[in-house]
């Protein structure tokens, strides 16, 4: 038998609830997935009724979700993760830095050094590659960022659900 602390409905109809159990702490039941633990709660008894989410919360998700979006986005031309964007920038920054020397040493480049063979035959085809690459970037880069951000714009400044839902969903990516 489950030991309920404190429930709340999640919907309006009363199917589904968030309890805190002794047992496993904070679970999600419903009619259709859990019955047996579901009979358990009614007859616990003491179910907070559901509150909605406030117009704040439902904005702060929304926003959330098109951080998530606006990160898929970037994939389709990059990379993910921390490192691999640390490369990017150090690889972006050599190639500018050997691209502008006067008399470039390759060993003070040794990202655009690792990649001579493989991207290009010598640094500074690399160097010119690796230039170009980071410009296009820059240019989709920001393309994805001012839709991510004037999304965002525009759901704070809803006044109500729908508003904010609609203006989420019209978030046009490049």
């Amino acid at each position: 038998m489950t030991t309920f602390i404190s429930a709340r409905f999640t919907d309006p109809d009363h199917i589904s609830a968030v309890a805190t159990t002794a047992e496993n702490g904070a679970v999600a039941l419903s009619i259709a997935d859990t019955p047996s633990e579901w009979q358990e709660l009614l007859l616990f008894g003491n179910i907070d009724d559901y509150q909605p989410p406030s117009l704040d919360a439902i904005k702060a998700d929304l926003c959330d979700a098109i951080d998530r979006a606006a990160e898929q986005e970037r994939r389709k031309y990059i990379t993910s993760g921390a490192g691999q964007a640390m490369t990017y920038v150090q690889k972006a920054d050599e190639a500018k830095r050997f691209l502008a020397a006067e008399d470039p040493v390759a060993a003070d480049f040794p990202l655009l050094a690792a990649e001579i063979g493989i991207t290009a035959l010598d640094i500074s085809e690399v160097a010119t590659v690796v230039a170009a690459a980071h410009r296009s970037w820059q240019q989709i880069g920001a393309a994805i960022e001012a839709a991510r951000l004037g999304t965002k714009k525009e759901v704070m400044a809803a006044a109500s659900e729908p508003a904010a839902r609609s203006a989420a969903a019209a978030v046009a990516w490049p």
